[in-house]
């Protein structure tokens, strides 16, 4: 059985279905979505830890890494 506090606590919508909703967010989150949106290898159904792996398998750059911790803070908000 699923412990309902534990559900509180976690968002409803995954990660990489947020993302790609935050298109026109502008900087550099925006700009990640964008590349997400495009990308078909994209994780949308997937969390955090599964973006980190597809930047990492894009050999994303110092921004892309930041552009991540932002959305996760805003995501997570």
């Amino acid at each position: 059985m699923i412990d309902d506090h534990e559900q509180d606590d976690a968002p409803a919508v995954s990660f990489g279905a947020w993302l790609l909703t935050q298109r026109d967010a502008g900087g550099f989150v925006g700009q990640l979505a964008n590349a997400a949106a495009i990308d078909r290898a994209f994780p949308r159904s997937g969390d955090v830890d599964a973006a980190r792996k597809w930047l990492q398998a894009n050999r994303a750059s110092g921004d892309d890494w930041e552009a991540l911790e932002d959305a996760e803070t805003k995501w997570m908000g």
